[in-house]
């Protein structure tokens, strides 16, 4: 233990000094090597090969030896964003990838006509007002009896559409559309080479250029006019008033899942030298682990040798390691 403890700390030493002074104490250190172990004066030819010996190994240390590593202090890494997840197991799900639009249902759209012609009397609201369902729109006239009679809204939702005035004539047109957004839906295109994959509840991750939620498969039905694929609608609720109809829409719907005895977060797996792995951290030292790597679902990756359960692995801002392992490495190669 005591003798692992030099070498760390002579690590540290060498690590913190310029690459200069590096090359200039690795030279010296040779020479007095060569020295104790030939003669009182070596001369320069075995100096040189003794150096070219030097370098060759270390170069080949770096490249095929240990796994590639540094030291980075808590209190830097905690600053940069750099976070560990413990190595576990996990469920992954293949997914089916599919996209859509954001509709209205049928059920959350109104389009309100006069029960009996007459005159409009007044008009109670416009495009854009909200309603709760009972409040009144307009008050009529009928034209047979010339007694009042008042529409209501039949839905809560968005007024949309206002086709009456006081004065007008209300006969068989429509006076108002409403709509309730709180409740949308997600049509999804499902092509023949997924049909035989998808299937009504199974759960799905809808994401648009800034929104992300989850649901599941409410119904699937075929399209109109004869288009290559069916439609998958899935319920997206929308009381927080984030989701618009007409949105495109990607799907990620769920069509198996399975166990994996040890899988890592895919925000950790980095390439170095050609090979994909994580950084394992032990306190303050990070070092790489080329993984054998299995499915994944696009969120985990299963890993089949390389890395230990429980094992204590770099998952955010990983990509900070590998940039000081790199850097390190050029300036020692000049």
């Amino acid at each position: 233990m005591k003798t692992m403890l030099i070498i760390i700390s002579l690590s540290w030493a060498v690590l913190s000094l310029p690459v200069n002074a590096i090359a200039a104490g690795d030279g010296h250190q040779h020479g007095t090597e060569t020295h104790e172990s030939h003669s009182e004066e070596p001369d320069d030819h075995d100096e040189h090969e003794a150096d070219h010996d030097e370098d060759e190994g270390e170069k080949h240390s770096d490249d095929h030896g240990e796994e590639a590593a540094t030291f980075i202090d808590l209190e830097h890494a905690w600053s940069s964003g750099i976070s560990a997840a413990l190595a576990s197991s996990g469920e992954l799900s293949r997914t089916v990838k599919t996209y859509g639009r954001v509709v209205v249902p049928p059920n959350q759209i109104s389009h309100i006509r006069a029960r009996f012609p007459g005159l409009i009397k007044t008009v109670s609201v416009d495009i854009g007002d909200v309603v709760d369902a009972g409040d009144l729109l307009a008050r009529i006239e009928a034209n047979a009896s010339l007694k009042s009679y008042t529409i209501t809204a039949p839905i809560s939702g968005i007024v949309t559409q206002r086709h009456a005035n006081a004065g007008e004539l209300a006969q068989d047109q429509v006076l108002f559309s409403l709509v309730n957004p709180e409740q949308l839906w997600a049509e999804l295109r499902i092509f023949e080479g997924q049909l035989a994959d998808v299937r009504t509840g199974q759960r799905l991750r809808l994401s648009s250029a800034t929104q992300h939620t989850t649901s599941a498969i409410d119904n699937i039905m075929p399209s109109l006019d004869d288009h290559p694929f069916v439609i998958a609608r899935a319920k997206i609720d929308n009381t927080s008033g984030v989701w618009s109809p007409g949105m495109f829409v990607e799907g990620d719907i769920v069509v198996e899942t399975f166990n994996a005895p040890l899988v890592v977060d895919n925000r950790a797996l980095q390439t170095l030298d050609g090979t994909r792995g994580v950084f394992t951290q032990h306190g303050e030292r990070y070092e790489f682990h080329p993984l054998q790597l299995g499915r994944s679902d696009g969120n985990f990756t299963e890993v089949l040798g390389g890395l230990e359960p429980g094992s204590t692995y770099v998952v955010e801002n990983s990509y900070l390691i590998k940039a000081d392992i790199e850097k390190s490495g050029a300036a020692h190669e000049h």
